[in-house]
């Protein structure tokens, strides 16, 4: 085998800290079962992961494709089935569900390393789409060779390059639709947007992007450092973690923002590191930057302090049987229970449909208060209602004066004019549908 891979397995980029047991993230695919013959060609002590997501029929069977390249090469794989909830933002949801899955699986395994099979082709599509959500040098770094335990040591091969290894070894890879269907904003790149653009330019914009990810990422290491650097010459108070403003205001500007974001201690918006500058130039003395923390100025000083919460005002409610109906708040609200699920899904703006048995025999509908969060379907973290409110373009005046629909333990189970909960989404082992729908009274 190594006098076909050599060509291939000699530009693997090296590993910093040694060649130690390495888990190979290995769906199937053409990148990853390359991946998995290079590291072995070059004596890399590998094991093939599989994680199922159980998103198409079939899906199951794609890890006899990994099982049979692994019993090629004389190695073990492993495979994992993961569930992930109907909703939005299925392909995020995907990606961080899979990588909390083989962090678990590296763990058992006793794997100090995870590797994927990420191409050059991959970097350009991210830079790309980082390119559309007006990122910033963070964004056009692309994907890092090295993060944490992850490793992408195959970032300066082709796609073509990991087919023509899979046809060397006369491997089928696994050929995922997912990767044909346009109406994934990655596949629409890959398949409409850089052919186009490479045509129009009359150069493979791949490699262009490849190689401005990586001067990117130069930049930015720069700028840690010196951001980094900028916090020590400005530290006040280093326990407190209190910093000196006019120390902060000598620095130029790119590397204030980046000490500042790194200060705050949790990712923040470009809008709230330019309002906590203003407060280091003393234009401002004080600033919300989420979290319940505040950014103050006082005697030339930077503070982070915590916001005293909000006092939770006393809550009417009134309550709905399930099924049922109940009016507040200029509103009917009407539930009913199905054992078949519904033929079409609502967005959940005036009606939604919710796990039954989660939602139990009765609710309680009132106003949301501040303080009020929850985690919508389709999302991973909990937000105030006022956020996802304003998320789906609500008015202002109607964010706190639409009702919610929680259970009596206080459970957020249906913010109108949003959507659901995920606490009580359907799912797979779901027998009993709730729907709930919303009309002006």
């Amino acid at each position: 085998m190594t006098s076909n891979l050599a060509r291939w397995s000699c530009r693997l980029a090296p590993l910093d800290d040694g060649s130690g047991p390495v888990l190979v993230a290995c769906s199937g695919g053409a990148d990853s079962l390359a991946l998995l013959a290079l590291l072995h060609d070059l004596g890399v002590p590998v094991t093939a992961g599989h994680i199922d997501h159980g998103l198409r029929s079939g899906s199951d069977l794609e890890f006899a494709t990994v099982e049979r390249a692994a019993a090629e090469l004389g190695i073990a794989a492993r495979s994992q089935r993961i569930v992930l909830e109907p909703g939005a933002n299925l392909e995020a949801r995907a990606r961080d569900r899979r990588y909390e899955s083989l962090e678990a699986m590296a763990d058992e395994l006793g794997c100090v390393t995870i590797a994927t099979g990420h191409t050059l082709d991959d970097q350009a599509e991210t830079v790309l789409l980082a390119t559309l959500r007006g990122a910033g040098i963070d964004g056009l770094s692309g994907i890092a060779l090295r993060r944490g335990r992850l490793w992408r040591p195959q970032l300066c091969l082709r796609r073509h390059d990991t087919l023509e290894i899979c046809r060397l070894l006369a491997w089928v890879p696994v050929d995922d639709p997912m990767n044909d269907d346009v109406a994934f904003r990655r596949v629409w790149l890959r398949r409409e947007v850089l052919p186009a653009l490479s045509a129009g330019a009359d150069r493979d914009l791949a490699t262009v992007l490849a190689r401005q990810a990586v001067s990117a990422r130069a930049d930015r290491e720069v700028l840690d450092d010196l951001a980094s650097g900028l916090l020590v010459a400005a530290a006040v108070d280093v326990a407190a973690g209190h910093l000196d403003a006019a120390v902060l205001l000598a620095a130029p500007i790119a590397v204030q923002r980046r000490a500042v974001r790194s200060w705050i201690g949790f990712p923040v918006d470009l809008a709230h590191v330019d309002a906590v500058l203003d407060v280091v130039a003393g234009s401002r003395t004080a600033v919300d930057v989420g979290r319940a923390l505040r950014v103050r100025r006082s005697a030339g000083a930077l503070f982070r302090e915590p916001i005293a919460p909000t006092p939770v005002p006393q809550i009417v409610a009134v309550e709905c049987p399930v099924p049922g109906r109940a009016e507040f708040a200029g509103f009917e609200i009407v539930t009913r229970v199905e054992a078949c699920p519904p033929v079409g899904w609502p967005a959940g703006m005036s009606s939604v449909v919710l796990d039954a048995d989660a939602v139990g025999d009765r609710v309680e509908l009132r106003l949301p208060v501040p303080t009020d969060t929850f985690v919508a379907v389709g999302s991973r973290r909990p937000r105030t209602i006022t956020a996802t409110r304003k998320d789906a373009g609500l008015p202002i005046g109607l964010r706190q004066s639409l009702p919610i629909v929680a259970r009596p333990d206080g459970t957020i189970l249906w913010a109108l004019g949003y959507g659901g909960a995920a606490t009580a989404c359907v799912t797979q082992r779901t027998s009993r549908y709730c729907w709930m729908s919303a009309t002006v009274v």
